[in-house]
């Protein structure tokens, strides 16, 4: 009598089918987290074959973090990778973290070769950074199969920021060698003049356009966060939105410091290319105190009414009534199901009225409502538009967000 055994399950499990399982296992992290998986060595004392595809997954992304010999650190993974080719094409992914703002060059010479090294990384994320980083943009300018990029100027324990990392002009250039491309992360202070003769060089490039836009270049960029106001200008966004036609997902800062906002003829002519994908946009726009000189000062204005009330796919939006006014709410926004709005004190009834109407944003479930200058008390009257807000919300079954007020 024979008996038949049959393996379980999970030993029938492919290496690749195996390693997939392994990666879903780390847990959720911030930027600033640059552990590998702890999980990983449990997984190695499982079996040899486990051990192989925890290993290969252990070296799928590359957690580098300052420390007191980080050089030698670097130095060491550089050799490895030198001498190990097979291990250098297994690797998808650099995170970079600096503790301070000022390391040596040495270590930004090793991390450009590093980034060299690796012929297929799709990811890279650098939290902080040394102050010349020629060598790293030129490592990343060679790197054509980039999906996701993050770069922020804040290193991770220090609240003094490095200088940007590159010029306006200069990202724009990188990102067109990108054509895998589909989401680009960068903080405040990420890109910009880094002085004066970047300022100047930059103006120059600017005034004669000798940057090269490739229109559609990076055809798979849906996600573009940057809320660094440096970047936003007239001809740097116009050329963004010929480079990614399908972008989706929106946040910049139009702030009227150091520079003039974007124009709402530039807007227009962006969004109307965007309009047909965009499910995400956030808008942050600041003004300078008000000169108490002047009784009635004039703000800025661009009116995105139109254009944002019938984009079919917008779930989520984000802005001051400077692009938007509170009667424009009470038509289109069909797929609108988040809304932060800034909006004058003033402007709280026609905000209240939008909602009661008929058919307006029958998808919103979140509202959080700011004030555009912020009084040393509410008006009993502003107080009252803001109960209409609360009860017409209650209402409808919105969450209504207006924490910011209370202390008025």
């Amino acid at each position: 009598m024979s008996f038949m055994t049959s393996s379980p399950p999970i030993s029938r499990l492919t290496n690749e089918i195996l390693q997939k399982i392994f990666s879903k296992t780390i847990p959720e992290r911030s930027w600033f987290e640059l552990e590998p998986n702890s999980e990983l060595t449990q997984f190695a004392l499982v079996s040899k074959r486990w051990a192989d595809v925890a290993k290969r997954e252990l070296l799928t992304h590359l957690y580098l973090s300052e420390s007191s010999d980080e050089a030698k650190r670097l130095k060491s993974v550089r050799d490895m990778l030198r001498t190990s080719p097979a291990s250098a094409n297994i690797i998808r992914g650099i995170h970079f973290g600096s503790w301070l703002a000022d390391e040596e060059e040495i270590e930004n010479i090793l991390l450009g070769e590093i980034l060299t090294l690796c012929p297929n990384l799709v990811e890279v994320s650098l939290q902080g950074y040394m102050h010349s980083t020629t060598l790293v943009i030129q490592a990343l300018a060679a790197c054509t199969k980039l999906k996701k990029v993050y770069i922020s100027d804040t290193p991770m324990e220090n609240q003094m920021g490095c200088d940007p990392f590159c010029t306006v002009p200069q990202f724009l250039t990188l990102l067109q060698g990108w054509p895998a491309i589909e989401s680009v992360t960068l903080s405040t202070r990420a890109i910009g003049s880094r002085g004066l003769a970047d300022q100047e060089e930059e103006e120059e490039v600017v005034a004669k356009s000798t940057w090269v836009t490739i229109a559609n270049s990076c055809p798979l960029l849906t996600r573009f966060e940057c809320p660094c106001y440096a970047a936003t200008r007239d001809q740097y966004f116009l050329a963004l939105s010929e480079i990614a036609p399908s972008l989706s997902s929106l946040e910049f800062d139009n702030s009227e410091f150091e520079k003039s906002p974007m124009t709402e003829s530039t807007l227009v002519t962006i969004f109307n290319r965007w309009s047909a994908n965009m499910t995400t946009l956030t808008i942050t726009h600041s003004t300078p105190d008000p000169d108490p000189k002047i009784p009635s000062p004039a703000y800025y204005s661009a009116r995105l009414d139109p254009i944002l009330s019938a984009m079919p796919l917008l779930r989520e939006l984000s802005l001051p009534s400077s692009y938007l006014s509170p009667s424009s709410l009470s038509r289109g926004f069909g797929a609108l199901a988040v809304l932060q709005y800034e909006i004058w004190a003033e402007e709280m009834a026609a905000m209240a009225f939008a909602l009661r109407e008929e058919g307006s944003m029958p998808a919103l479930r979140r509202l959080k409502v700011t004030l555009r200058q912020r009084p040393r008390k509410l008006s009993s009257k502003s107080k009252k538009l803001l109960e209409d807000l609360r009860v017409v919300c209650k209402s409808r079954g919105i969450d209504f967000n207006d924490e910011r007020l209370h202390d008025y």
